[in-house]
Formats: structure tokens, sequence, C-alpha cells
């Protein structure tokens, strides 16, 4: 039988907003089973530096996000009139 085998695979950096860079992981051209809507996107402090993320409006179209905050704080407020802010849990 087979053992599953781990692969590191290289990130790239991807503009998503004007003063915004995220190191995307996913979806990747060595990963052709992950979806184009399944992302994986690594944003640092340098976020907190400037003036955020700020992303023009974009659809959504039912997807659902999911954000691991490993510490520090975000507050997310979108074009459909979401407004939420959140912090890591602490064990």
């Amino acid at each position: 039988m087979t053992q599953p085998t781990s692969v590191l695979l290289p990130g790239h950096d991807v503009p998503i907003a004007r003063h915004t860079t995220v190191r995307r992981l996913l979806p990747h051209r060595e990963r052709r089973m992950v979806g184009a809507w399944c992302f994986v996107d690594h944003f640092d402090d340098d976020v907190a530096g400037g003036p955020g993320m700020d992303i023009a409006p974009h659809p959504h179209t039912g997807l659902q996000t999911v954000t691991w905050l490993l510490e520090g704080a975000v507050h997310h407020r979108d074009s459909l009139g979401s407004d939420q802010a959140g912090a890591p849990r602490r064990a």
C-alpha cells in the first residue's frame, strides 16, 4: 500500500487591493484537484501598518469565507452591509 506524502508548495505574491498583497498558496498549478474557488492566502501584520485591506466590492455568489486569525484583530466590512470584528480564540 502506498503511503501518503507531504509536498511543500511555494506560494506566490498576489496583489488583491491597492495597498495589499497576500502570499497565495492555493490554488496552485501542481494541485489541480483543488477548485478555482478555494483560496488559501497568508497576510501578515503589514496590513496593520497601512490603510488596511481596502478591497473593491465583489460578489461572493453564495461562497463562504473562513479566516484563521493567529494573533491581532480584524474588522471586516463589505458591500453587502456585513460589519464584524474578530480576534483569535484563547485556550
